[in-house]
């Protein structure tokens, strides 16, 4: 059975309600993540930590895409003064959201804006309220609102071109 997007919507997300209760929650970053974060590397490195730890992308321009993706989020946290820990779970999360997002199947090319935009509340609510063992708070309510403006304004304001790119 899907589930509502939200108690008043009639829109219903695709995933399995069972998938939902799988959410991935990132707790501890791993040590390659650390040097990330920790203001030593320049841009270059960085970009090329990102490449090593989230990107699994063989085609150039997509992983070029998906590099960006991921570089510009991590500015945003460093403008945000997140933790390694509050970083390693955004972006985890946007790894998780964009993967989800534009996974294709016979039926159709990836999730419906609709959906995705469904997805990414759960998987920031998993980790914005502290409900052991469904959810763990990282966020707060403050970081939490920057976060979906921050998706808002970049992701799901370019969805249907990242679908083109990465569904064909």
């Amino acid at each position: 059975s899907a589930v509502p997007l939200s108690p008043a919507s009639k829109t219903k997300v695709a995933l399995p309600a069972a998938e939902f209760s799988k959410l991935p929650l990132f707790f501890q970053p791993d040590e390659p993540f650390k040097p990330l974060v920790s203001g030593t590397l320049s841009p270059e490195q960085q970009r090329a930590l990102i490449r090593e730890l989230f990107i699994k992308e063989s085609d150039t321009d997509r992983a070029a895409i998906l590099e960006d993706y991921l570089f510009n989020a991590l500015q945003f946290t460093e403008q945000k003064r997140f933790s390694a820990l509050k970083t390693w779970a955004f972006l985890s999360i946007l790894s998780v959201l964009h993967k989800a997002s534009m996974a294709t199947t016979d039926m159709r090319p990836g999730l419906r804006i609709e959906e995705s935009f469904g997805y990414f509340k759960r998987l920031l609510v998993a980790h914005s309220i502290q409900r052991p063992p469904y959810s763990v708070r990282i966020f707060t309510l403050e970081e939490s609102q920057a976060i979906t403006r921050y998706v808002t304004h970049t992701f799901f304001r370019h969805f249907r071109l990242y679908q083109f790119v990465f569904t064909k």
